[in-house]
Formats: C-alpha cells, sequence, structure tokens
C-alpha cells in the first residue's frame, strides 16, 4: 500500500484529508508492526521513517537524524493534527542521550519521546497482565520471554490490539511519573500508553469502534531500506 507523496499535494494546491503519525524507531520493527494496522483506517497515515545508509545503528545521534529530516523535508504540521513520535528502550541508550532527544522533542510542535524501560515488550506484556511484578524488568530478555510464554506461537496484533484499552489503564496505573512533563518511565513502565491515547483520540471513538469489530488481516512488508507497507489479507 504506497503512501501518497505530500509534495503532490503541496504542487497542486490540494489539501489532504488525513493526519500524519509518523513513527521513527529506533531499530526494532516490532513497534512499526504494531501500529501499522492502524495504516488502515480512514484517514490515518502511519510512517515508519528508515535509517539511510550513512545512519544504520541505533545511536541517538541517527535516531535525532532521521527525526530532523523528517521534519525538514516533510513538514509537519499542527493545523492537520500530524504527530511525530519518537519511540525507544532504556536498555541501550545511556541516561544523558535520552534527555538530549527529550530536549530535542520539547522544541519541535507535533514531536513527543515515548519511552519504554527496558523495552517495547513491556507494553506489549500490559495488554495481557495487570502488572509486571513476576517479571524481572531489569533485563530485556526476561520481558521477551514472557511475551514468548504468553503467545507460544509468535507475537500477531489480532491478539493484542483489541486489549489496546487495557493496556493504556494498566501502563498509566504502573506509571510512576505520569506527568505530562515526564518522559521517563521506572523499569517495568513505558509511556506509550500516550502514543496510544493519541492515536485513539486522532481516529475518534465512531471509526475507532469500527476498526476493532473488522480488524484487517495484512502483513506488514518491510522493503530493502527498511520503509513498511501493508499487503491486505483477503
Amino acid at each position: 500500500m504506497p503512501y501518497k507523496s505530500r509534495g503532490i499535494y503541496k504542487e497542486e494546491g490540494k489539501v489532504r484529508d488525513y493526519n500524519l503519525f509518523v513513527i521513527v524507531a529506533e531499530g526494532s520493527k516490532r513497534e512499526v508492526e504494531y501500529l501499522m494496522p492502524f495504516d488502515i483506517v480512514d484517514r490515518i497515515k502511519v510512517v515508519n521513517i528508515p535509517q539511510t545508509t550513512e545512519e544504520k545503528g541505533s545511536s541517538p545521534d541517527h535516531v535525532q537524524a532521521r527525526m530532523e529530516r523528517y521534519i525538514n523535508d516533510e513538514g509537519l504540521s499542527e493545523a492537520d493534527n500530524d504527530t511525530l513520535w519518537c519511540v525507544i528502550d532504556v536498555d541501550q541508550w545511556p541516561q544523558a542521550n535520552i534527555n538530549s532527544l527529550a530536549d530535542f522533542c520539547k522544541k519541535h510542535p507535533c514531536t513527543s519521546l515515548i519511552v519504554s524501560n527496558p523495552c517495547f515488550e513491556a507494553w506489549l506484556l500490559y495488554h495481557k497482565l495487570d502488572d509486571l511484578s513476576g517479571i524481572d524488568c531489569s533485563k530485556s530478555q526476561n520481558l521477551k520471554n514472557a511475551l514468548g510464554a504468553l503467545n507460544p506461537g509468535g507475537y500477531n496484533y489480532h491478539a493484542y490490539i483489541p486489549l489496546i484499552e487495557t493496556a493504556i489503564k494498566n501502563a498509566r496505573t504502573h506509571d510512576s511519573n505520569p506527568s505530562p512533563m515526564s518522559y521517563m518511565p521506572a523499569v517495568g513502565g513505558t509511556k506509550m500508553y500516550l502514543l496510544a491515547e493519541s492515536l485513539m483520540s486522532n481516529i475518534g471513538a465512531p471509526r475507532w469502534e469500527k476498526f476493532m469489530k473488522e480488524l484487517p488481516h495484512i502483513d506488514v512488508v518491510f522493503d530493502e531500506n527498511g520503509l513498511a507497507s501493508i499487503r491486505v489479507n483477503k
């Protein structure tokens, strides 16, 4: 499913009829696989930003470079309710680098930093677990093992997206720093519920209900450059 070029809209003087919901992930594809199904929803576009050859790796400088490139090239618009979300894990990031990314996001409208501690799997686990107290969350591998135990056949968004409101409630309940100004969750916590709430708000209640009833069967396909697209299974 190719994306419409915003440049075409500018050249023809048209106004696009959808929001851009942009993701910058630090390297893991699971975040993109989780969110891409929402691209099916009318008037919502979910776009991942793959790394360029020069940016290979998940260092803070590379992630910020991708964000700056997209903002400059595409031009996010508050009036269009565009949002850019930088989704990172704690496990391989020094705190100083996380702070630097947070400062960058604060300076750019429509841009937010979403941190999971220690990894994105914490968010997925909150879809099915009230809390993570039975897991040693100091190591990412422990969360990944716990997720595998919940779904022996492997991760599938059909088993998680319908539970997203439960995940929001659980993750918010266990956020020890729920202030909008706080971007750092404690170990075993995640700020992904803020991203999920924004997505629900952008979609709106009627379309959200319809989407959940007709959750599509799709595959998320990555090309050689890391750009994600959707293949609908009929």
